[in-house]
């Protein structure tokens, strides 16, 4: 029984498209159990900083491990998994802030300036590249099957 040509997927291809698709779920759940019992008013800015900082590197690193990818299986999946590393980083931000206003009764001018900076920053980031990612997946030519 022969296997159709859309069903044909490389194991490397579909290991690394479960991997990336799934790192930030883990991140958000590694940042909640980390994180939110260090959460206050004091430390607000430094755990901001340093989730715009995990940020950065999860971005570069996706970007880095497509880089010359010829694959139109890992180049979707990045761009997918950008997306979805977006929105689980911008839905982290709005829990925290939440958070922040409800047990510690803090000003709200300050946190949603500065939360809604940063969810517009983490949206705009990874829809713009994970969306030209898709794109570009959408212009490759199909591989030629043997």
């Amino acid at each position: 029984m022969k296997l159709p040509s859309w069903l044909h997927l490389d194991l490397k291809d579909t290991l690394y498209t479960m991997t990336i698709i799934a790192m930030p779920m883990m991140l958000v759940v590694l940042e909640r159990m980390l994180l939110f019992p260090l959460l206050t008013v004091a430390n607000l800015r430094n755990i901001l900083i340093f989730e715009l900082f995990v940020f950065m590197v999860l971005l570069m690193v996706v970007l880095r491990t497509i880089s010359g990818s010829r694959s139109k299986v890992r180049i979707f999946a990045a761009g997918f998994s950008l997306i979805i590393m977006g929105v689980t980083a911008g839905t982290l931000i709005a829990e925290q802030l939440n958070f922040l206003r409800s047990v510690f009764h803090v000003d709200e001018g300050e946190l949603s300036l500065m939360g809604n900076m940063l969810q517009n920053l983490y949206l705009c980031t990874s829809a713009a590249v994970g969306g030209g990612l898709v794109t570009y997946y959408t212009q490759l030519p199909e591989p030629e099957q043997s």
